[in-house]
């Protein structure tokens, strides 16, 4: 099914406030002038019928008013840090008023969220794209994305901070979900190039001794590290250094297949790619120790 199997459907706000979804969206409100930030006067809060957040204890009462589920966490969180008071509440909304979301699709669209978090960094697919395909056969994600964007936010989820997905534990999520996961995830595709496809047999010794151990973080893999929410690698331009060490060490033939099976999104350019790989040293290859999966 859909869900993860370690989320209890009372458990989930009750258990230490939410703790077992993930970390609070902390920092998540700025108020200034950075565009990425949300703006207090901006939020929305919306609901099926005007409601205090004091009121809102059990998932049970987040659905009777059809409240967004991160739309909930995002208030709370105010609260919890005293920038809106516990009479804070969500306003009657018409767009609002014939909803009838499901428990079910509650814990579903939080599974969605998470999936796509993990494997895409982002929750909003792009123009026409659906829910993938593989969630929907193996998963059970039924609904259209624009349902489950009705249950996650009313606000601009390409705003929210969603480093709550860190604190899933990933041991108790459903074992397609798990595979799936351990197959790919957000900033993973690259390095698995050295796992799944072997270079050149004539590259020097230097540059194999680099391939061997990208090839060994990768089969240690997957780790936190990887994943752009962690923002470990930007520093490095890793995938473009990355880039660079494929363009020498595997023939064009190895890559033409990588673009063909989707291992890697397009042709590697010399634009595409950086040097400064050949200056790493320990201190690159030992970012990695933060593994996803222990199991």
């Amino acid at each position: 099914m859909g869900r993860f199997e370690s989320l209890e459907v009372e458990g989930i706000i009750e258990e230490q406030s939410l703790a077992e979804i993930g970390v609070l969206l902390e920092n998540l409100i700025i108020i200034g002038s950075n565009q990425k930030s949300l703006v207090l006067e901006n939020l929305k809060f919306y609901a099926n019928k005007e409601v205090a957040i004091k009121e809102l204890t059990t998932l049970d009462s987040i659905i009777k008013y059809q409240i967004p589920i991160l739309d909930w966490l995002l208030m709370r969180n105010l609260v919890l840090n005293g920038i809106l008071t516990e009479n804070a509440t969500f306003k009657e909304s018409d767009d609002r008023l014939n909803l009838c979301f499901s428990k079910e699709d509650y814990l579903s669209a939080i599974s969605y969220a998470f999936y796509l978090l993990m494997t895409r960094n982002k929750i909003v697919t792009e123009g026409s794209e659906e829910v993938p395909a593989f969630a929907v056969k193996h998963l059970s994600f039924t609904l259209n994305k624009e349902s489950y964007i009705l249950i996650l936010s009313s606000n601009n989820l390409d705003k929210l901070p969603h480093d709550w997905i860190t604190s899933f534990n990933v041991e108790k999520i459903s074992k397609p979900m798990k595979n799936r996961l351990k197959a790919g995830i957000a900033g993973s595709r690259t390095i698995n190039i050295f796992k799944n496809y072997n270079w050149k047999e004539d590259i020097d010794d230097s540059l194999k001794q680099i391939c061997l151990r990208l090839r060994k973080i990768a089969q240690e893999g997957p780790f936190w590290e990887f994943h752009p929410i962690k923002d470990k690698l930007s520093g490095l331009s890793f995938a473009k250094n990355l880039n660079g060490i494929i363009l020498e060490s595997f023939s064009e033939e190895s890559i033409n297949k990588m673009v063909k099976s989707r291992a890697i999104y397009k042709m590697i350019n010399k634009e595409d790619t950086l040097n400064n790989w050949k200056n790493w040293d320990d201190s690159v290859y030992n970012i990695f120790k933060s593994k996803i999966f222990q199991s």
